[in-house]
């Protein structure tokens, strides 16, 4: 099909542009004139009897100092070209060059030069002009109106540029392109024969430009058949790696030699000066016709760039063919024909490209089948021969540690994966970062890449160094590395199972789930820490609902099975326990605890502790107030041990002692309120309004100190505050205030909580749901190292102006 397309194609040319037997007339717009038939060649001797006064051609005779190297034309205008005021010119297509007119004007010979020249005659006349010499018989001559001739090769001068620039973009093109090229080869060879096709037309005459302006017309003959020797050089040997024609291969030294042979005579052709280009193309011509025959016996119908190939080949031998016909004569000189070589090769390079192309795409898809097949035969095998390994685990139990010993890292690792493949999850390493296998699922629950952070950032980022249960994690973690399984079940119990969160630009919250499981090395000791995290917000918001009212039905189940009576009784005797744990919540709230002696604070919260146990005696909350005082006795042990290896007391190590308390003096503040629904009122606190009010003052004190001293964010008001402000205090957090930062956010906090549980007492639930989310906001301000400015927004400055807001309606 492509070939009849291009054959058409260029019969239609061939129609359109009239070939004519030997060219001798060009069709035009103007002139349709005929040379052939009113040329006629003359001698000098005839030259002179045209006039019969005696030296009256001495001015012709003496432009040329070697007579006998030109031949004479005479050109006869008769009545065709009557009334045709226009000029012209006479145009050698062999030189490329105007050819000099002369004639006669009354007793006058005048010479032209090389300007066009007017015919307005009424009668015949005749011009005059001289040929050299050369050794082919054919004339290649036209004559033109100036005007067409000067539109005519203004086109092939754009022509000309938009072929050689094509061709150098192409090349260029294909430099950039290599080096995705593993099989470069082929490459070289395609890329040397576009280098030959730009010198090649470059470096010719008979190209439409003359890009050299050299006068020296044999250079360019000589250089015509050694470039085209070039071409046919790198398109034989490109044509030869494309049909992976080798020395095994039948007829390979024949079709070596014919080839060689071709090659030498086109070299040789430089030799016969006039007739060497007509002698190149025919090589040329020849060479094309060898390797379409050579390829013919390789032919694939089923591959594109077979095809492709073919139809390369086939247009360079139609564009040559063309070539050599308007060489002899046969064909006019338009731009078709005149440059059909060109525009084959043209051709030829962009299919050579487009073969590279589509064998490059074709190779990267052979290769990914390849890895794709590699990848899923690898898989099966791995799946293969992890279950024969299982099964001869389980057979041959003496066999088992050798096989340990090479396979026990991938069995572990895989085994754990699957375990829990349908969760997120992550690994630790022994250096306490974050490392692979990672999941995708991890990464979209905590919202950003992990490999490579540190896990307490990531997973527990809201706990800080002092806190029991940072410090109990990183005791942990340092001893579990490089033990047994033994030991790792006894210390996993420890490890936390929850994390405080929050996420993205808004500081979202979530409540995480985290089960630990042990990544094996050879030895059976813990190389790696693999961790599940499931996202448990919804269910620990339904799970706390749950709670609080299982919490009260049992203290309403509780109190309706008692007396009236019983209940007074159990009233009073709340009254004093609850006021002393109201004094245990101000002294661990209070800024004076941190950098106090260790001793002094242990021995004043066992005090106030055991006042309470000691005046305690409702029977229906002992076993919930049990669990308090063990949790809290736990938290009091680990303070004491901070304290003596640190030497003084930080906020954080007691927040987890006052979290306890606050949260028991609360389920028993919910017993109270239940009571009262019975009409048994207790007595807490007579000057409850005045607390809170003082408790108000401080809190709005701290957080004031911290904007100032800690922030430095200075004369705004807390509403005025604005993201650059806040993105300046990250920095001044992070290089100046770390320190105050981690004693006043603990010390926020508990003013907070304490605040949402007076309110509690009071019964004004708005105010104490406003302070409960604010005080579990700022729990969940990351470490200094970690704080952002969406941090300082969502968890710090929105919760608090809600409470100032509250404040203000409620006024």
């Amino acid at each position: 099909m492509v070939f009849k397309l291009i054959f058409y194609l260029y019969l239609i040319l061939g129609t359109l542009f009239h070939a004519h037997s030997k060219s001798l007339s060009l069709k035009n717009d103007v002139l349709n004139y005929s040379l052939k038939k009113h040329l006629e060649v003359l001698t000098i001797e005839k030259l002179k009897r045209i006039d019969n006064k005696e030296n009256a051609f001495d001015f012709v005779e003496s432009e040329s100092s070697k007579k006998n190297n030109y031949i004479w034309y005479r050109l006869n205008i008769d009545k065709e070209l009557y009334n045709k005021k226009y000029k012209f010119i006479i145009f050698d297509n062999r030189s490329k060059k105007r050819i000099a007119v002369y004639y006669q004007d009354k007793s006058k010979w005048l010479k032209n030069s090389l300007e066009p020249f007017l015919i307005s005659l009424k009668e015949n006349s005749s011009f005059y002009f001289k040929l050299k010499k050369n050794s082919s018989s054919t004339i290649d001559l036209t004559l033109e109106d100036n005007k067409y001739f000067l539109e005519r090769k203004e086109k092939e001068k754009n022509f000309s540029i938009f072929l050689l620039s094509f061709l150098i973009s192409l090349f260029v093109f294909k430099v950039g392109f290599i080096c995705f090229v593993q099989k470069k080869r082929k490459f070289y060879f395609s890329l040397g024969y576009l280098f030959s096709l730009i010198l090649y037309f470059i470096f010719n005459d008979y190209f439409l430009i003359n890009f050299t302006h050299a006068e020296n017309k044999l250079f360019f003959q000589k250089n015509h058949s050694l470039l085209l020797s070039l071409v046919m050089i790198f398109n034989f040997v490109f044509c030869f790696e494309y049909l992976k024609l080798k020395k095994e291969n039948n007829y390979f030294k024949t079709i070596c030699s014919i080839f060689i042979v071709i090659i030498l005579l086109s070299v040789l052709s430089v030799f016969f000066e006039d007739r060497s280009k007509e002698l190149s193309i025919y090589f040329y011509i020849f060479i094309n016709l060898f390797l379409i025959f050579i390829g013919m016996f390789r032919f694939d119908k089923k591959s594109i760039t077979t095809k492709i190939f073919f139809v390369s080949l086939f247009i360079t031998f139609l564009g040559s063919s063309l070539t050599l016909l308007r060489m002899l004569g046969y064909l006019n000189p338009d731009l078709i024909f005149e440059n059909s070589i060109f525009i084959a090769q043209f051709w030829s390079s962009l299919t050579v490209t487009s073969i590279l192309i589509f064998e490059l795409i074709e190779g990267f898809k052979k290769e990914n089948t390849l890895k794709i097949d590699l990848i899923e035969s690898k898989l099966i095998i791995e799946k293969d021969n992890i279950d024969k390994l299982n099964i001869q685990l389980k057979n041959e139990h003496n066999d088992k540690k050798s096989l340990k010993n090479d396979l026990f890292d991938k069995i572990s690792e895989i085994d754990s994966i699957l375990e829990i493949s349908e969760k997120a999850f992550l690994c630790i390493g022994n250096d306490g970062k974050i490392c692979q296998p990672i999941s995708s699922g991890c990464e979209n629950i905590l919202g950003k890449k992990v490999e490579g952070e540190k896990a307490s950032n990531i997973i527990f980022p809201n706990l800080t160094p002092g806190m029991k249960e940072f410090e109990e994690l990183k005791n942990n973690l340092s001893k579990v590395f490089g033990a047994d399984r033994t030991f790792f079940n006894a210390v996993q119990i420890r490890f936390p199972r929850k994390s405080l969160i929050s996420k993205g630009q808004e500081s979202k919250k979530l409540v995480l789930k985290i089960s630990y499981e042990p990544i094996m090395d050879k030895y059976d000791n813990v190389s790696k820490l693999l961790c599940s995290i499931e996202d448990k917000t919804t269910e620990s918001d339904e799970l706390f609902t749950i709670k609080s009212e299982s919490l009260r039905y049992s203290f309403l189940s509780d109190i309706f099975n008692m007396s009236n009576d019983l209940r007074k009784d159990i009233a009073i005797k709340l009254e004093v326990p609850i006021k002393h744990l109201y004094e245990l919540i101000n002294y661990l709230s209070n800024s004076s605890i941190e950098g106090e002696n260790p001793l002094i604070v242990s021995r004043t919260v066992k005090y106030l502790l055991g006042h309470f146990k000691k005046e305690f005696a409702a029977e229906s909350l002992e076993k919930h107030v049990d669990w308090y005082n063990k949790n809290i006795d736990l938290q009091i042990e680990f303070f004491e041990k901070f304290g003596e290896d640190n030497g003084y007391v930080s906020i954080n190590s007691v927040v987890g002692v006052y979290d306890l308390v606050v949260n028991l003096l609360a389920d028993m503040l919910q017993f109270c309120e239940e009571l009262e629904r019975f009409n048994v009122g207790i007595n807490i606190s007579d000057n409850i309004g005045q607390e809170i009010d003082e408790t108000l003052e401080i809190l709005s004190s701290q957080f004031s100190n911290l904007m100032e001293y800690t922030l430095l964010i200075r004369n705004t008001d807390v509403d005025k505050v604005t993201n650059n402000d806040l993105k300046k205090a990250v920095v001044n957090i992070k290089k100046l205030s770390k320190k105050n930062f981690e004693t006043n956010i603990p010390l926020i906090y508990q003013k907070a909580k304490k605040l949402s549980l007076l309110y509690f007492v009071q019964g004004e639930h708005f105010k104490f749901s406003a302070f409960e989310d604010f005080a579990e906001s700022v729990k969940l301000l990351p470490k200094p190292d970690l704080i952002s400015a969406s941090d300082l927004r969502y968890n710090l400055f929105a919760p608090y102006l809600e409470t100032l807001k509250l404040k203000d309606e409620f006024m």
